[in-house]
């Protein structure tokens, strides 16, 4: 029989209580005290003057503030008592650090104890975010909402986090396919819930006549959003686009060739992807053609962030986990049909310009289609929600109390 504190030597404790599943208790969903811990979180993060340099940060601060919270509760509309279904165990990406914080909200908007494994190479914008609760949970009026979570780094293979996965009432994994196989190994409770989150990918779709139609200026707005969606995280989001599809008829290449050049100009503008991360792409294209796995591989360069290669239906339907930092597949289609083709379940997000979105969910409807669980405009492809990948954060990390 292990007791936590025995299993700490290959342990860091970043913040909160190691022995949170014991001391805390779990809640209602949108409980008030965890309201205002977050929304005093949100407060602490925005005065931080180091906090504006991740827009990531911030966007997750802005998301916390007391009025959004509020305007959540209110669209959370249910006719039970929902609860926490008790200790929940997260484990979160190594790519994308601020997905921890979000994860850390939902599950305490639903009312759970949490422990978060986070990755070991610590991020700049988690650093302010973890001293930023520190700040708070030494405050007396949070004494008990820190007793609820605790933030580690512990290894994978421990014998710590295999005693917390064991006894879990919930595991919440992000981080792709072998993450989520890797801790599905481990032992769990009889009655556990698991919410995971395997690898996946997504599409752009553009309007290639409502592109041509753009001014220089309406052109480089968009491409800035673009890079948000893209380049600000290398492309590491699963809803990050990878393969852009251009639909129209007429000067896709002229208009294609104007795009990239904007999207090249935004990387310049918002912070080019640096001459490392370059190379370790220009490794990967090398090494895919030596190995006879794409040896008649094509593309152009639109400054160091931008890898743009023609594609065919084959390379779409290919394993897209090589292409980020700044790596994109390029497809031209003439209707939306075509994409019956290419979805399958591993598609999550749809970005678009110039198109109606309901035709894109009404081809989903019609055909049957298992993939897509997003669309939303070129710009909002990182916005996180309580709906992610088609499922309801709230209600499926809380749990129903029936009374007749």
């Amino acid at each position: 029989m292990y007791t936590i504190s025995s299993l700490l030597s290959d342990t860091k404790i970043i913040s909160g209580d190691i022995e949170c599943l014991n001391k805390g208790k779990i809640c209602e969903v949108f409980n008030d005290d965890i309201i205002d811990f977050f929304s005093d979180l949100s407060k602490e993060i925005l005065k931080n003057k180091d906090a504006k340099e991740f827009s990531d940060l911030v966007t997750f601060a802005f998301f916390c503030r007391r009025a959004s919270l509020s305007k959540l509760k209110k669209s959370f509309k249910t006719n039970h008592i929902r609860i926490g279904w008790g200790g929940a165990i997260h484990i979160t990406p190594s790519n994308v650090p601020i997905n921890t914080a979000y994860s850390f909200l939902f599950s305490s908007l639903s009312g759970n104890i949490n422990i978060l494994r986070i990755p070991s190479n610590f991020y700049p914008q988690l650093e302010i975010f973890f001293n930023s609760i520190n700040d708070l949970c030494n405050k007396n009026k949070y004494k008990k909402v820190k007793n609820t979570f605790c933030f580690i780094q512990t290894p994978r293979n421990g014998i710590l986090l295999k005693e917390f996965l064991n006894k879990s009432d919930i595991r919440i994994v992000w981080g792709g396919d072998n993450t989520v196989n890797d801790i599905r190994s481990i032992q769990s409770k009889p009655g556990s819930i698991e919410l995971a989150f395997p690898d996946r990918k997504s599409i752009c779709i553009i309007d290639t006549q409502s592109i041509s139609l753009l001014s220089n200026k309406e052109l480089n707005q968009l491409t800035d959003k673009f890079y948000n969606d893209t380049l600000l995280i290398d492309q590491n989001a699963c809803s990050s686009p990878t393969t852009i599809i251009w639909l129209g008829k007429k000067k896709v290449k002229d208009t294609s060739l104007r795009f990239w050049d904007s999207v090249r100009r935004s990387e310049l503008r918002n912070g080019p992807i640096g001459v490392k991360k370059y190379i370790d792409k220009m490794v990967n294209l090398a090494n895919e053609i030596q190995s006879d796995e794409n040896p008649d591989l094509k593309f152009k360069e639109f400054g160091l962030g931008t890898t743009v290669q023609k594609s065919t239906q084959k390379e779409i339907n290919h394993n897209l986990e090589k292409f980020n930092l700044g790596r994109y597949l390029e497809y031209e289609v003439e209707n939306l049909e075509f994409l019956e083709t290419i979805i399958s379940k591993k598609t999550q997000t749809i970005t678009y310009f110039g198109i109606n979105p309901e035709d894109i969910s009404e081809l989903v409807i019609n055909h049957g289609l298992k993939g897509i669980d997003r669309i939303v405009p070129i710009g909002n492809a990182l916005d996180m929600g309580l709906i992610w990948d088609g499922k309801d954060l709230v209600k499926n990390l809380s749990r129903i109390i029936s009374i007749y």
